[in-house]
């Protein structure tokens, strides 16, 4: 009896300790028979206790897309005898890493211990990395296509023009001697060039970076083509916008610049629009533009998709991960919603106080 007794005492000591270890342990432990009944849990679950679960379906507590996934783990921890582990998501929009080591008792596998790993935040961390990497390559691929559209402007226009006025100034000057009339034509027609040369690269530099949006921010530049609009005679334009907006990323604040611009042009050019209501919006991490005017519309279906305007809209919005949507219809006008992440502005001049 007293050996009895002791063993009796061991036992208890065990499932003390047992119970201890499990009820201390981070994860989610189940145990679970072939049909994912539960047997054993050591925590609570959101929505249900311990207790609650036991006999309960464990897949019940599974998002539906991902139960099959379940299934077939658990499945093959049955027939393998061997560790399996799955990534699942469940009702509650938690993920988990679970982990299903086979129980075998007496040459057989009764049921399965399911080790369940909260990794919420990791996977979100690892999305917001995914979506950082996203939005870094298609920032790059827009400062590409800047520089090559800066390199043909350059070459077609700036260049040539400077070289000519280099052909005709060392002309000119071939000429002083013996033909001072041709020689004196050709320096005119030289600083025509330059001239043009200047002007060329001031409209090159002001459609890079427009110095309204450099010095006041996007919101000061939106007002500066609201009063642009008006000396152009376009419709009258009711702006809504917050008091204030930090500096964004600098080809976030361009691409707010150009798609109001062009929203503008296309206005004044096809609307026939008596007035027309801008919004600039703040929500989460995105800043969202509405632009409607009350004109004469058009059938979205029966434009030319590769017409410029909207493309170009539409262009910028996707190189930043953002969206465009134009809704249109004959004699009911158009409304053009863009929403781009907001994405604040990094200075990295080392003297650079913070913005």
């Amino acid at each position: 009896v007293s050996e009895r007794r002791a063993h009796e005492n061991a036992l208890r000591e065990s499932e003390a300790t047992l119970r201890g270890l499990m009820n201390n342990i981070p994860d989610l432990v189940l145990v679970v028979d072939s049909g994912s009944t539960i047997r054993f849990a050591n925590h609570d679950v959101p929505g249900a206790t311990a207790k609650e679960l036991l006999g309960t379906p464990g897949f019940e507590f599974l998002a539906p897309e991902h139960r099959e996934t379940a299934r077939r783990a658990l499945a093959e921890a049955f027939q393998t005898r061997s560790v399996v582990t799955c990534d699942v998501r469940d009702r509650f929009d938690l993920w988990w890493t679970c982990r299903l080591v086979p129980l075998v008792e007496g040459g057989l596998v009764e049921r399965v211990m399911v080790i369940c790993t909260d990794v919420t935040r990791q996977r979100a961390a690892e999305e917001s990395l995914k979506r950082e990497q996203q939005f870094l390559r298609h920032m790059l691929d827009l400062l590409e296509r800047e520089r090559e559209w800066i390199a043909l402007e350059i070459h077609d226009g700036l260049a040539q023009r400077l070289t000519g006025s280099q052909l005709l100034l060392e002309s000119s000057e071939q000429l002083q001697a013996v033909a001072p009339a041709e020689a004196h034509e050709a320096f005119l027609e030289a600083m025509r060039l330059v001239r043009e040369s200047i002007r060329h690269s001031r409209r090159l530099v002001s459609g890079l970076r427009p110095p309204v949006l450099d010095e006041f921010g996007v919101l000061a530049a939106i007002e500066h083509l609201i009063e642009e609009n008006a000396n152009r005679g376009g419709p009258e334009v009711e702006y809504v916008a917050p008091d204030e907006l930090m500096r964004l990323a600098w080809p976030v604040e361009s691409a707010l610049y150009r798609i109001v611009e062009e929203s503008f042009a296309n206005i004044r050019r096809h609307s026939r629009s008596d007035r027309v209501r801008l919004e600039v919006s703040l929500e989460g991490d995105r800043v969202r533009v509405l632009i409607r005017d009350f004109g004469v519309g058009f059938d979205l279906k029966a434009v030319d998709p590769q017409r410029v305007g909207i493309r170009g809209i539409q262009q910028r919005a996707r190189l930043l991960e953002g969206l465009a949507e134009i809704e249109s219809a004959p004699s009911r006008g158009t409304t053009v919603r863009v929403e781009l992440p907001l994405v604040p502005r990094i200075d990295l001049r080392p003297d650079a106080e913070p913005l």
